[in-house]
């Protein structure tokens, strides 16, 4: 039944946890998802760990934090590989792509994209397998923009974007079967980004209109933006200025708005954090108070202990002084009454002694009347 309880507590804290994080509250976030962590640690409910451990590395992501986000991605996949979670593997594969690819290492976003594909066919989540696809294609891409900002001439990179544009259209495919519309959007602006780099640009203009539509249906503004961003660059390349300028314009208009409610947010993040760290302070000002407390009983019961024990030792010592001299009186009276029984013994032996002599002498000397009588008789007579 406590378990239960337990259970049911780490799925709550979670919950709240993950309500923190959409509202773009990270350290609450991070604070429920640590309170999670350790639930599902004493529960040792290892999914409920992985899962924990995925969140936290999501809330570091966010925060731009790669490193740390890196940390608790692999610490859920570990997990993840532990139980043979598939589907909770390719999240992770796929998190520790993105944060690989954020922190300029293509090679190694391309890696785990790779092996994020390969779970997730072997797992036959149509969804999961868009996802990689698509992260796939995106590293690929990337390499070939890194190389072509680089001075690498394009002829020697088609067969990178040909093969970024490959794994594109097969995410597309899967996300418009399966009615996932962010996921379809995401696949035509990528689509439209490789045609702007093999100068394609009827097509790009097609696929970024196409992103555009899907995008404003979806109200996401910084999708928006980026369609914008990319149709002003193929009207400008096919110098339709006066369309580059109105589309650079509208992009610049969704970016204000993105600026303002990522502003917003970023304001209410600090005013959060401001509130947090102020409890935080006041939690840890409680605490010290506590602990000084809590140190001056010690100290105060330390005294006592010892003021105990000090008396405690000196009644003691009293008590061993006072039953030695009890001994040596008691022993001192035993002698004396010995001595006085022998005094005693003594003086009755010599008044006996006395009384033995004096019926002697009396036996042996005649008595008064007899010698009173003797003399009448020696009187002369007249």
């Amino acid at each position: 039944e406590l378990t239960q309880v337990k259970f049911a507590k780490a799925k709550s804290i979670g919950e709240v946890g993950n309500a923190y994080y959409g509202q773009g509250n990270y350290p609450k976030a991070l604070e429920s998802q640590l309170r999670t962590l350790k639930l599902h640690e004493e529960l040792k409910h290892e999914k409920g760990i992985g899962n924990t451990l995925g969140n936290i590395g999501n809330i570091y992501s966010d925060q731009k934090d790669y490193p740390k986000a890196l940390e608790y991605f692999n610490k859920s996949l570990k997990v993840g590989r532990k139980l043979g979670n598939k589907h909770d593997m390719s999240i992770d594969l796929r998190n520790i792509a993105t944060a690989y690819s954020h922190m300029g290492n293509n090679g190694k976003a391309l890696e785990y994209s790779m092996l994020a594909l390969v779970v997730s066919k072997e797992l036959g989540n149509d969804l999961e397998i868009a996802s990689n696809l698509s992260s796939v294609g995106s590293s690929i891409q990337n390499m070939a923009d890194s190389a072509l900002w680089k001075g690498q001439p394009y002829s020697e990179l088609k067969g990178e974007y040909d093969k970024a544009m490959r794994y594109y259209l097969q995410s597309l495919k899967l996300n418009e079967d399966n009615g996932n519309l962010y996921g379809a959007t995401f696949n035509l602006a990528n689509i439209a980004g490789v045609y702007l780099a093999q100068k394609k640009y009827k097509e790009a203009e097609a696929y970024f209109l196409k992103a555009l539509k899907i995008d404003s249906t979806l109200g996401s503004v910084k999708m928006i933006m980026h369609a914008h961003e990319g149709l002003s660059e193929v009207y400008f390349e096919k110098g339709d200025y006066k369309r580059s300028l109105e589309h650079f314009k509208l992009a610049s208009y969704s970016k204000d708005s993105l600026f303002n409610e990522e502003k917003n947010k970023e304001i209410t993040r600090h005013e959060l954090n401001y509130e947090f760290e102020k409890k935080e302070i006041a939690q840890k000002a409680e605490q010290e108070k506590k602990e000084a407390v809590l140190q001056e009983d010690k100290k105060r019961q330390s005294i006592l202990f010892w003021l105990i024990v000090s008396v405690a030792l000196a009644i003691a010592l009293i008590a061993i002084i006072v039953f030695r001299s009890l001994r040596v009186t008691r022993k001192q009276k035993q002698i004396i009454e010995q001595q006085k029984e022998i005094v005693e013994e003594k003086q009755r032996e010599v008044l006996d002694s006395i009384r033995y002599a004096k019926r002697i002498q009396q036996s042996l000397l005649p008595t008064e009347k007899y010698i009173e009588k003797s003399l009448h008789r020696l009187k002369p007579s007249k």
